[in-house]
């Protein structure tokens, strides 16, 4: 089976390899973009920029249902539970025995993106937010 590695985001990257297929970025269609993916990459090198960014890309593929493999570098290391609800690559050789375990496993990939979905449902969705807006409005107003 071929693996094809999809570069969602700005056509005039860098990156021009046959083996990449690079998608232009669309708000409309980000969603439908994403839900083509079997497996989610979240790469980000250990600097002080990456630590403050706030993990969304890991967050919209878990909520998807879609495995990931994530850098743990700033947020990421509280949202992706390694082994869990998907992996956290420190090293080249990590990122690849993860993916290629991933790659090889459709059980692998159905279980951590179910298991992914929960955390969000629990930890990230308006649902379970909500609680927690309502006890500070209403610290506010006592």
């Amino acid at each position: 089976e071929k693996i094809c590695i999809r570069l969602i985001g700005d056509k005039k990257t860098l990156i021009d390899e046959p083996w990449i297929e690079k998608v232009n970025w669309i708000a409309d269609n980000e969603v439908h973009q994403l839900n083509q993916l079997d497996i989610g990459v979240m790469p980000l090198p250990a600097d002080e920029w990456s630590k403050g960014k706030c993990g969304f890309k890991a967050i919209q593929y878990m909520s998807l249902e879609i495995p990931s493999v994530v850098s743990p570098v700033g947020v990421n290391t509280e949202i992706v539970q390694h082994g869990i609800n998907g992996f956290l690559a420190r090293s080249e050789e990590e990122w690849y025995k993860l993916l290629s375990m991933l790659i090889e496993s459709k059980e692998l990939r159905i279980k951590l993106g179910k298991a992914a979905r929960k955390t969000i449902i629990a930890r990230y969705s308006l649902q379970s937010q909500i609680p927690l807006l309502v006890d500070k409005l209403k610290a506010l107003v006592t």
